[in-house]
């Protein structure tokens, strides 16, 4: 039976690290291992995983000796992965029972696909009713790069918390870098769609877990326009992408533009102006949208245009909160069971691995 290891990087988040761990373990696979990296946060994760090991082997932990940051912790848990398959998971996030058992059927009957990728849904506990699927590709079998440029020009979610890799990838990939900073998991994910032929699943197979804070765009514009920017650079010069380079960079240049051109809209809607005007410059400069770029520009200036601009953008975002809300409340419902689905299986799992 094939073994999957699952790599989870820690940030100080031991409560919610044990519900991630327990999602693993309880698995309809049971063919898996769980390898904890803890980022030297110095609280009780070394004592929360000790726990978990010692009623279930198949949890592993590892720590940095030093605190090496964010993204060169999940890159040491990524590159360590040894067996044929493995998955990432944020140790605030959760899986969905039957997914490894789902991606291992789909790889058996596609031994020459590198990606398997489920779809994931939106849970906030505080707020149910936001709870949603995200967007990502139609189901079906895709040839390396179409689901890389596909996911991109259609602008789809990109996650690693749903997809499952065959450890080829890592070598074809060299793995996640971690000089790519804020956007890491965009660029390993899209690296892996680009060189390897990706397998799309309508099964729902892991729930990403916002939180209150999240939805404020202040606090990560500026540390994502420079991981995009790197990240085009690191593209431009990927010798494994030479083939298929122009395409990429072009759909990759489309998603930067939707994606810091609508958290420039929701910085204004904020008046955040500062972040606003970063989003701004990047759309200017790099991403080829110098005429928006402008328009940005001028809405977050604090003169009388950029106030009457940013009162129409409030306008507009009001109305369309409204027309969101009237159809989240005709769907949210069977999703937000599929959560509590989870949650209850995960809590009622044994805490030892079966016979």
């Amino acid at each position: 039976m094939d073994k999957v290891t699952t790599v989870i990087p820690s940030y100080r988040r031991p409560a919610l690290l044990k519900r991630a761990v327990q999602s693993v373990l309880s698995q309809t696979h049971k063919n898996v291992e769980v390898h904890v990296f803890d980022d030297s946060s110095g609280d009780e994760t070394a004592a929360v995983v000790s726990e978990m090991s010692a009623r279930d082997p198949r949890v592993k932990y590892f720590c940095q000796p030093v605190n090496r940051g964010m993204m060169q912790n999940t890159a040491a848990a990524v590159n360590s992965v040894d067996s044929e398959f493995f998955t990432i998971l944020n140790d605030d996030d959760f899986l969905a029972p039957e997914f490894f058992a789902t991606a291992l059927k789909a790889f058996a009957r596609h031994p020459q696909a590198g990606v398997f990728a489920g779809r994931l849904v939106y849970w906030n506990h505080e707020a149910p009713r936001k709870t949603q699927p995200c967007r990502f590709l139609d189901r079906g079998y895709y040839e390396a790069p179409d689901a890389c440029i596909r996911s991109l020009n259609e602008n789809k979610t990109h996650t690693w918390t749903s997809m499952m890799f065959r450890r080829e990838v890592l070598h074809c990939t060299g793995g996640v870098d971690p000089n790519a900073g804020y956007a890491a998991d965009l660029d390993f994910a899209l690296r892996a769609m680009a060189l390897h032929d990706t397998i799309v699943s309508d099964a729902r197979c892991g729930v990403y877990c916002m939180h209150p804070g999240s939805s404020s765009y202040a606090s990560w514009i500026a540390p994502c326009v420079e991981s995009l920017s790197y990240i085009q650079e690191s593209l431009q010069r990927d010798p494994a992408l030479s083939a298929i380079r122009s395409n990429v960079i072009s759909a990759y240049r489309r998603k930067c533009r939707k994606m810091i051109g609508m958290a420039a809209i929701m910085a204004l809607v904020r008046e955040e102006l500062s972040s606003a005007r970063v989003a701004a410059e990047f759309l200017h400069n790099s991403a080829g949208a110098p005429i928006v770029g402008r328009g940005l520009r001028l809405a977050s200036s604090h003169r009388l245009v950029g106030a009457c601009s940013r009162l129409a953008l409030k306008s507009v975002r009001a109305a369309n909160h409204v027309r969101k809300a009237v159809q989240r409340n005709s769907a949210w419902r069977g999703h937000e069971a599929f959560v509590r689905s989870v949650l209850e299986h995960v809590a009622a799992a044994p805490g030892r691995p079966e016979a």
